[in-house]
C-alpha cells in the first residue's frame, strides 16, 4: 500500500512539474511577443519623429517661394518683386495677386540686424457683407493648403464671428509650429472691410526684438523724467 501511495505521489509530482514548465514556456513566449511589439512601436515612433524633425529642419527657414528667413533687406525686396510678378493674374483691366485661390495685396517684412525674421501677407479687402462667404472661403482655403503640408493646426479655433470683432484688431484663426517657424492665419477688421492675412515668423526673434524695444522705451522715459 505504501509503495502504491509513493508511486502515485511521484507521478503527481512529475505531472505538476511538466504542467508548470508548459505554463512557464507559454508566459515566456507571450512576454517575448510583447517585447517585440513594444520595440516595433518605439522604433516606429522614433522613425516618425526623425522624419518630422527632418521636414521641420528643411521647412523652418522657408517663408514663401524663394523668400527665406535671414536674407537681407535688399535681397528680400528683389525676391518679393519676383514673386509679385509670378502670382499676378489678369482681372478685366487690372491684375490681382494670388497664392492658389487665396487673393492677397501686399507682403511686408521686418528685419533684425538686417536679417528677415517676420513676414505679414495682407489679404484682399472684403466687405463685411461678404464675410460669411468670400472671407471665410479665403480662410478655409489657406487652412486646407497648410493642413495638407503640415497636418492639423497646433492652435487656434477658427475665424471669429464678424460682429464679435473690433476695428483695428486682427484675430487668430489657425496656427502651426514648424521647427523654429510659426505660421498663422489671421482675420483683420479694418472697418467695413475685412482681410484674411498670413503671418509667417520666427517667434523667438520676435520676442527678443519686443523685449529690446520695450527696454529702449523704458530707458528713454527714465532719462527724460526730470524734464517734467
Amino acid at each position: 500500500m505504501k509503495n502504491k501511495i509513493y508511486a502515485l505521489s511521484v507521478l503527481m509530482t512529475l505531472f505538476y512539474s511538466c504542467s508548470n514548465n508548459k505554463s512557464t514556456g507559454y508566459v515566456s513566449s507571450s512576454n517575448s511577443f510583447d517585447l517585440s511589439r513594444n520595440k516595433a512601436i518605439k522604433d516606429s515612433v522614433h522613425k516618425d519623429s526623425v522624419v518630422k524633425d527632418s521636414v521641420a529642419k528643411l521647412e523652418e527657414s522657408k517663408v514663401i517661394d524663394d523668400i527665406k528667413f535671414g536674407i537681407t533687406k535688399i535681397d528680400y525686396d528683389k525676391r518679393v518683386e519676383r514673386f509679385y510678378k509670378k502670382s499676378e493674374k489678369p482681372y478685366y483691366s487690372i491684375t490681382k495677386k494670388y497664392i492658389g485661390d487665396y487673393e492677397y495685396s501686399l507682403i511686408n517684412g521686418l528685419f533684425d540686424n538686417n536679417k528677415l525674421y517676420y513676414v505679414y501677407v495682407n489679404g484682399a479687402s472684403i466687405n463685411y457683407e461678404k464675410y460669411k462667404s468670400e472671407l471665410l472661403d479665403q480662410v478655409q482655403f489657406l487652412n486646407l493648403m497648410l493642413q495638407k503640408k503640415y497636418g492639423k493646426n497646433k492652435y487656434g479655433d477658427g475665424p471669429p464671428e464678424w460682429h464679435k470683432t473690433e476695428k483695428g484688431y486682427n484675430y487668430l484663426a489657425y496656427g502651426w509650429e514648424i521647427g523654429k517657424k510659426s505660421i498663422e492665419i489671421r482675420v483683420s477688421n479694418n472697418g467695413i472691410y475685412y482681410t484674411c492675412d498670413l503671418k509667417i515668423y520666427l517667434p523667438d526673434i520676435e520676442r527678443a526684438v519686443d523685449v529690446r524695444e520695450n527696454n529702449k522705451i523704458i530707458k528713454k522715459a527714465d532719462s527724460t523724467k526730470d524734464i517734467l
